[in-house]
């Protein structure tokens, strides 16, 4: 599965390098992203069902509907707790949430500063993840990602579709 796939990456790196700062509590990175993530469907399924087991789900689900980037062009993730500074769905993040902070790309490494400070040096004995081929994985095993506003948009226009207690007018 590619999340283990993520995971087994992820601990050879904090392995290999020390307390790595990419830690509970640690939200910089889900302060300063650069869009609303990127999800599939599969990724999707599960992640809804834990925003709709959220005591405060309605506001969280609003929340993310209302997402829009500060004067900078950066985006706070809507699914995370302000005041702990933690995913609120952590064990069903986005495989986009679970690279950041341990891939590269072609265009550089997917990290903020801390990680950078913290690798220093040691970078060229870093192995880093490829997120071009996990993203390119990701859609190929589990579908289109798609944004997750929308995917969360889309849900609740089927959920009220599916609804047999909404009372709709007839046709007239």
């Amino acid at each position: 599965m590619l999340q283990d796939e993520v995971a087994d990456r992820v601990a050879q790196m904090q392995h290999s390098h020390g307390t790595w700062p990419c830690a509970a509590g640690c939200d910089q990175c889900c302060r300063r992203l650069g869009a609303l993530p990127l999800v599939t469907q599969t990724e999707f399924d599960p992640l809804w069902a834990a925003i709709e087991a959220l005591p405060d789900a309605e506001a969280v689900i609003a929340a993310i509907g209302s997402a829009t980037p500060d004067a900078h062009g950066h985006w706070t993730c809507p699914l995370l707790d302000p005041v702990s500074g933690r995913c609120r769905v952590y064990d069903v993040r986005p495989i986009a949430c679970r690279t950041y902070g341990f891939y590269g790309g072609r265009d550089g490494d997917y990290w903020c500063e801390q990680v950078t400070a913290h690798v220093g040096e040691r970078r060229n004995t870093l192995i880093a993840g490829n997120q071009v081929a996990v993203d390119r994985h990701r859609d190929t095993v589990f579908g289109p990602s798609v944004d997750l506003a929308l995917r969360v948009r889309d849900a609740r226009a089927t959920s009220v579709e599916e609804d047999p207690c909404t009372t709709r007018s007839p046709p007239t």
